[in-house]
């Protein structure tokens, strides 16, 4: 928990560094139709949030049905009223929790504690977040990533915790995230080749030392396995014999030879 805060603390400080400058810019492209000139974002409104009243929000707008990030428009309205670089901190905050839940997940894996923050660091800082993070009305892909992380992470936690704590979570993140943005219908798709990935590493490794344990037996119960534990070695061997491969007191010159053992070392027969 104590590595998890510490993480945290030191991706909020860089987001902030990175995004500090565009905290306090206009609203832009979209945001002034569907946010800065839209009154109905208040609570008094909440009920419009069912998808037989949700277009009425946005008079005007082709918008498509995303009732979470809308939700999160009345906080922010509530919260803030139209002191947008106060909307922008907030998805901000959300942004580094998305990067803390990446590198809890990278842990539960077994990724190195090192490598796990460098690369949250990277997911944080990366300049592909930049327009959902300047744009107010593009926050979508921000929130539907917390719940997927989530979702993603309960599904890790559930090898350990059981079904009765991850599959609730599994699904509520997975619900709320298509509730987000439409994107989120394929998650499953990516949690699925995740899992093949992982069995197929699993299988790689197993006959990796399948192949290894059948090696050591064919040398231990080959013929002539017994002489070579006895004593006949390559350790008997000079540097150039061995580096050709040729058994202990064998030269290059020695043309088929049938090789016995003898005296710790391998004599070729007559």
């Amino acid at each position: 928990m104590k590595r998890l805060l510490a993480v945290t603390l030191l991706l909020a400080l860089a987001g902030l560094l990175a995004y500090a400058t565009a905290l306090d810019n206009p609203l832009l492209f979209d945001d002034e139709q569907l946010i800065g000139g839209n009154a109905n974002l208040t609570w008094s409104r909440l009920a419009a949030l069912t998808i037989g009243d949700y277009f009425s929000l946005f008079p005007g707008q082709w918008v498509s049905y995303r009732p979470m990030n809308t939700l999160t428009y009345i906080l922010n309205r509530s919260l803030w009223g139209e002191q947008y670089s106060s909307w922008r901190l907030f998805y901000l905050a959300l942004h580094v929790a998305n990067a803390s839940l990446f590198f809890l997940f990278l842990t539960r894996v077994s990724l190195a504690p090192a490598t796990a923050a460098i690369s949250a660091a990277f997911f944080l800082l990366h300049p592909l977040h930049s327009e959902v993070l300047n744009v107010v009305s593009f926050s979508e892909e921000v929130v539907m990533t917390f719940f997927l992380l989530i979702a993603w992470l309960a599904f890790v936690e559930g090898e350990v915790r059981g079904p009765r704590w991850s599959l609730p979570a599994l699904v509520s993140g997975y619900v709320l995230g298509m509730l987000t943005k439409e994107p989120a219908l394929f998650f499953p798709g990516v949690m699925a080749a995740w899992v093949l990935a992982a069995i197929r590493a699993a299988m790689a490794s197993a006959c990796a030392w399948a192949f290894l344990a059948l090696r050591k037996a064919l040398w231990v119960y080959s013929p002539g396995s017994a002489s070579r534990r006895a004593g006949c070695s390559s350790s008997c061997c000079s540097t150039s014999e061995s580096s050709r491969g040729l058994p202990c007191g064998i030269s290059s010159t020695t043309s088929s030879p049938v090789y016995e053992c003898g005296a710790g070392k391998w004599i070729a027969k007559p």
